[in-house]
């Protein structure tokens, strides 16, 4: 059985298409596991539509946990440990064969996860603009195949075929499109529900911390819509990480991720285990340095 998680807060509208994409996946035997976490829109409304197409079992929060404990939710309400959970995000669409192709990857290799790519949309943030990804989606989906995910991008760049051994390969860790067999989390634990933000990359440090291998396969697509955020306090998330993990990958991780601090700097930081960063890389003179999260109101 495959279960696909999802924890969703007052985006019913980005939720109905997901779910509409999720009737056309090849692979059939799968239950949607959705956890409400609080919405007050009608996300309610939207579950029971899609419960007539879909298998779904529906959690609702009465208040809100956040994505963390949300997902842990799902996680237990998964039966075995050999069942593969498929972790999506509630702005994310997939293409008829992703789940097809997550259970092919986990069956074929041995890799703990699978972790897929994320084209960026780029709009979604009116009803038009969803109308017009659903319909050009439906008509061609490579038509989107512009705009890849920056981290996805940069690793890629960096390490080409090389990508599932690097050490940075835990940066992979974006909950839109990373699976797993739930007996993983017995052994590395679940999100840390203590972090209201950055807790899949801190569930990817944890699994290389602990020797799980991760598998990117640029192959597995899923695409992000564009959607307000919720203005938050980036260096009160980063502290919290440097407080769990006090060592130079997460001392240096906000500069890293925020284009101040280029791959090659924050590699030699990490082998030399030093904060003493270079003025200019010797390798790319700061030009491979990147921002990866936009600064504002907007996710895209």
């Amino acid at each position: 059985m495959v279960n696909v998680v999802i924890t969703t807060r007052n985006k019913a509208s980005y939720l109905d298409i997901v779910l509409y994409f999720l009737t056309l996946q090849t692979f059939k035997d799968f239950n949607v596991l959705i956890c409400n976490d609080g919405s007050s829109d009608h996300t309610d409304e939207v579950i029971r539509k899609w419960s007539c197409h879909l298998m779904i079992t529906s959690i609702k929060n009465a208040a809100t946990k956040g994505a963390s404990a949300s997902r842990n939710t799902c996680i237990q309400r998964v039966k075995t440990d050999q069942e593969i959970i498929l972790f999506l995000d509630d702005d994310r669409i997939l293409p008829p064969d992703c789940i097809e192709r997550h259970i092919k990857v986990l069956n074929e290799t041995s890799a703990d996860f699978v972790c897929g790519i994320r084209w960026e949309l780029y709009q979604g943030i009116n009803e038009r603009q969803r109308q017009n990804i659903k319909d050009r989606l439906e008509r061609n989906y490579s038509h989107y195949n512009r705009h890849m995910e920056p981290m996805h991008t940069l690793l890629l760049s960096r390490y080409g075929a090389d990508i599932n051994s690097a050490n940075l390969n835990w940066y992979l860790f974006l909950t839109g499109n990373l699976s797993a067999r739930k007996q993983v989390f017995a052994d590395i634990g679940c999100f840390d529900e203590h972090l209201d933000r950055l807790e899949d990359l801190e569930l990817g440090y944890r699994a290389k911390l602990k020797g799980k291998t991760v598998h990117f396969c640029p192959e597995i697509a899923s695409y992000h819509m564009l959607h307000k955020r919720d203005e938050y306090n980036a260096v009160r998330h980063f502290d919290k990480l440097t407080r769990k993990h006090p060592v130079v990958e997460m001392q240096l991780m906000k500069r890293f991720v925020e284009g101040e601090l280029c791959i090659h700097e924050y590699e030699r930081c990490i082998a030399e285990n030093t904060n003493a960063v270079t003025v200019r890389c010797t390798v790319c003179s700061n030009q491979d340095a990147v921002p990866f999260f936009h600064k504002g109101h907007y996710s895209g």
